[in-house]
């Protein structure tokens, strides 16, 4: 028995395919979240990235991480359902407001959990796009209400996919 009270495994993952997973995870959101709607897969690519980097840090948050793809996903199901197009759409076409708003309150609703799951990560690794990503996300939260919302939630994958790629 170690008196240090580590957990087994904890640090010890290999870094390598959460590096690849965040990488390809994070860019397929920009990539389906502005031609297509984001597709669970996507979501479930990102959370599995998230739990090797997490394990690897030693990082407890893996609530708060299934909080944020549930969210996430909620999200991006509304942006769909209430507006009836894909993001992109959203600069040609004007949705009703009350749309934007409900789709505005989901993406800032999951931009709380995102910032639980980012943070940590940010402190381990020192690596500040991970913090970066989280306040682009929670830009394109607010700006959902003005259609441009999708801009800065995809500079925010693209900022999390250079930080997944970063890692040690």
């Amino acid at each position: 028995m170690s008196g240090g009270g580590a957990r087994q495994g904890c640090g010890a993952i290999d870094i390598s395919l959460a590096k690849v997973f965040g990488f390809v995870g994070a860019l397929s959101f920009v990539v389906e979240g502005i031609l297509l709607p984001v597709t669970p897969a996507a979501h479930v690519i990102l959370f599995a990235s998230y739990l090797w980097a997490m394990r690897r840090f030693c990082i407890e948050r893996r609530r708060h991480l299934a909080l944020w793809i549930a969210t996430a996903i909620a999200a991006s199901a509304a942006t769909l359902y209430a507006t009836g197009m894909t993001p992109v759409n959203l600069l040609f076409r004007r949705a009703p407001l009350e749309a934007l708003a409900l789709v505005a309150l989901l993406w800032g609703i999951s931009a709380l959990p995102f910032y639980a799951v980012n943070d940590p990560l940010y402190k381990a690794t020192g690596d500040y796009k991970f913090r970066l990503a989280w306040i682009s996300y929670a830009a394109g939260a607010a700006l959902f209400v003005v259609n441009v919302g999708f801009i800065a939630l995809a500079y925010a994958f693209l900022v999390l996919a250079l930080a997944f790629l970063n890692l040690k």
